[in-house]
């Protein structure tokens, strides 16, 4: 191994204990750089550690900065560099200087797949994963169309794994909140004098039970939920709410014939509800497709 391989294996190891330290270390890494292709490795360490861990973003655009002038640095290398700092600054939220970037750094579908997957990885590390998905497909959609062997697929590939880890870390976290919330929800108001207030409760935590991956036990809590609104005269509100739910607590259950009919029950409340200024029909063109695809 060389020494840039060698600086760059521990400045690694640092960033992975404390990644303000290992940034620290860049600039012992550039005074060791002897060929092309550490530049290469350093961009990619420099959008790692500097952009996605620490959101250091200027620092880390002036380091590929710096690199893409290095006298080693030649087109392809000059080009990667590009796509680097336009990842970089799309997670600053600078369009134009993104765009500046892109137009160096992508010549074709190859490194337009390289520049999504990697802005789909920062930005999921970032915790921004509407953004990242939105890149993820446009990776995935480019991948498709191109050839085998070209070594992005093989880069998208490696991208895509890292994203997943990532994503079933942050699902098994969700899930127990979401156990936890249910829980809490009901404790909390679950008994409560005002019955409303005890109905958005309970309504709240069968919510959160379906969403953790509980559907039988979401019906169950479904059952109460409407047995509340029966003792109380219930509006179209509270019953196009919990309507909803069983609806789509039956379609995750695969039961096409049930989940039909509290769909046409959910259209009727939520169609009176209208009347008293709500809008249910985001919820009413999801569950529609919901259903629909059941068949």
């Amino acid at each position: 191994m060389s020494s840039f391989d060698h600086r760059l294996t521990a400045a690694t190891a640092l960033a992975n204990r404390d990644p303000a330290a290992g940034w620290a270390c860049r600039s012992a890494l550039v005074e060791t750089v002897g060929k092309t292709e550490d530049l290469l490795h350093l961009g990619a360490w420099a959008v790692q550690v500097g952009g996605a861990s620490l959101g250091r973003w200027a620092d880390a655009i002036d380091l590929l900065d710096d690199l893409r002038r290095h006298p080693l640095a030649d087109d392809d290398v000059k080009r990667s560099l590009w796509r680097g700092m336009a990842v970089l600054h799309l997670a600053a939220g600078d369009a134009d200087a993104t765009q500046h970037a892109l137009g160096k750094g992508v010549t074709n579908e190859s490194e337009a797949c390289r520049f999504a997957g990697l802005a789909a990885q920062t930005l999921t590390i970032r915790g921004r994963l509407t953004e990242a998905t939105e890149h993820l497909h446009r990776a995935a959609a480019l991948a498709r169309d191109l050839p085998p062997g070209d070594p992005v697929v093989t880069q998208t590939a490696v991208v895509v794994h890292n994203i997943l880890t990532m994503a079933r870390n942050h699902a098994r976290g969700v899930h127990h909140l979401l156990e936890a919330g249910a829980a809490a929800a009901v404790a909390a108001e679950g008994r409560a004098a005002d019955w409303q207030r005890r109905h958005i409760a309970l309504w709240e935590g069968a919510r959160a039970t379906l969403l953790a991956g509980h559907p039988v036990q979401a019906l169950h809590l479904a059952k109460n939920l409407m047995a509340l609104e029966d003792a109380h005269d219930a509006g179209p509100l509270e019953r196009s709410r919990t309507t909803a739910l069983v609806c789509r607590a039956q379609a995750t259950l695969g039961l096409h014939g049930p989940a039909s009919g509290s769909l046409e029950a959910f259209r009727d409340f939520a169609h009176r509800a209208e009347r008293l200024g709500a809008d249910f029909s985001l919820e009413l063109a999801e569950l529609e497709r919901l259903v629909d695809g059941l068949r």
